[in-house]
């Protein structure tokens, strides 16, 4: 999907759920703003972080591209760890649903 048609289809999804379901409405559209806090908050990180370290403009790129790939590998890791863990003591459950 281009970009540019996000904002148009997301405006019209808005209008068909608030037509069909008032209440699921101002769900959709409170979940619509925290993603695009969290967005603009990310942003508001890499920036501080590539200033920090002083990282040049031209290699920004692949810092970004190895830290999002390290993120995914270490969650997938994370993941894996848990469910072996739940399949190996089932009591840890309790423990890693109240944190």
């Amino acid at each position: 999907m281009e970009f540019g048609l996000d904002r148009p289809r997301t405006c019209l999804q808005r209008v068909r759920i608030l037509l069909e379901r008032p209440n699921r409405c101002l769900e959709f559209f409170t979940g619509y703003l925290i993603e695009k806090t969290l967005d603009v908050d990310n942003i508001f990180v890499f920036v501080l972080v590539f200033s920090f370290f002083k990282i040049p403009e031209e290699y920004q790129h692949r810092v970004l591209f190895w830290g999002i790939l390290g993120a995914l590998i270490m969650r997938g890791f994370f993941i894996a760890a848990s469910a072996d863990l739940i399949v190996q003591f089932h009591w840890i459950v309790c423990v890693l649903v109240r944190s």
